[in-house]
């Protein structure tokens, strides 16, 4: 250990020493013998190798083991994919994450898939899951980029893709300069500013809500009519963020059925892309439906009244169950 100490010092004396010199002239190591980093380097390997194996061994863990049967379905969905039969690449992706819900790849690769049919809000859902796995991917950061842009949310997908260019993504990097997100993002904000002014100008003026009828008679016997909201209307910049709805009535001019669209998805305004509100011959709501967006993309919240008023029952369902229990109803 005598001999170890000695030639350490003499190691660390020669690398230490010229630190003013090798910072002006830009040079990370200064010149030394090669027999004197040899041993400065051997001797400090030698040192971590006795002191830390735990640490060691902990860095070289095995990863959990992968359930075969999520292997297996998430094969079964690239062969679809590449075939260019995309649902039926989610259905089998699908199928590999409720096996394993931790499933980095399966969630990555339906999120491509949802992309290919242009269900971009979809896809967004499942890139941020993959992230959460998986923190820090570039290919699952410039993808989701990708998707933010083709919704429309400009800022978003350019924060994405620069985090991915950072990290030397080709395809970001390159996208970067050919996309010209950055011009893009002006002209939005300019386009919202004038729109604002313009707003601002019009909301002296009651707001105008047309209103025309879209069916003579409906499958209750009346007319349907349909109303926009713009704009400059409380409804519409309320917290429902109402931009149309649709009101069936029946042959004595009741209304029975009213559907009313959101236009503010994937924001702070609320949580829904569309509600549906049953009411009874008095006018009273029987069942509301709120068609869910943004983590619960594809859920439905539904609310069950009595005659009176009062909520008896609340339920959440997946649309695939919401289909099947509203099947062949008004």
């Amino acid at each position: 250990m005598k001999h170890l100490s000695v030639y350490l010092a003499q190691a660390l004396s020669i690398f230490t020493r010229p630190y003013v010199k090798r910072k002006q002239h830009k040079i990370r190591f200064q010149r030394a013998s090669t027999l004197s980093a040899v041993l400065f380097f051997s001797t400090c390997f030698l040192m971590l190798s006795l002191v830390a194996p735990p640490f060691l061994g902990s860095l070289y863990a095995k990863a959990p083991a992968l359930s075969p049967k999520a292997l297996s379905y998430k094969e079964e969905g690239n062969r679809f994919f590449e075939s260019g039969a995309f649902m039926k690449a989610i259905k089998a992706y699908t199928k590999a994450i409720k096996a394993d819900p931790k499933y980095f790849e399966a969630r990555y690769n339906r999120g491509i898939a949802w992309q290919k049919i242009a269900l971009y809000y979809k896809a967004i859902v499942d890139f941020d899951k993959a992230l959460e796995i998986r923190p820090g991917d570039t290919d699952t950061l410039y993808f989701r980029g990708r998707s933010f842009e083709a919704t429309g949310q400009l800022k978003k997908a350019l924060s994405d893709i620069q985090k991915a260019a950072r990290k030397r993504h080709h395809r970001a990097k390159k996208y970067l300069t050919e996309s010209k997100l950055k011009a893009r993002i002006l002209a939005q904000e300019s386009k919202k500013k004038e729109s604002a002014i313009s707003v601002s100008n019009n909301l002296k003026k009651s707001p105008q809500r047309p209103t025309r009828i879209v069916n003579i008679k409906n499958r209750f016997g009346g007319k349907t009519t349909s109303t926009l909201f713009s704009k400059g209307d409380p409804l519409y910049e309320g917290e429902d963020g109402i931009c149309k709805q649709i009101n069936f009535y029946d042959a004595s001019s009741t209304l029975i059925r009213s559907e009313t669209f959101h236009h503010a998805l994937f924001n702070a305004k609320n949580s829904r892309n569309k509600t549906i509100t049953h009411l009874n011959n008095s006018g009273i709501a029987t069942l509301v439906e709120h068609h869910l967006t943004g983590s619960k993309l594809g859920k439905v919240d539904l609310f069950y009244y009595t005659s009176d008023g009062k909520i008896s029952r609340k339920e959440t369902v997946t649309l695939s169950q919401y289909q099947e229990q509203f099947k062949g109803k008004g």
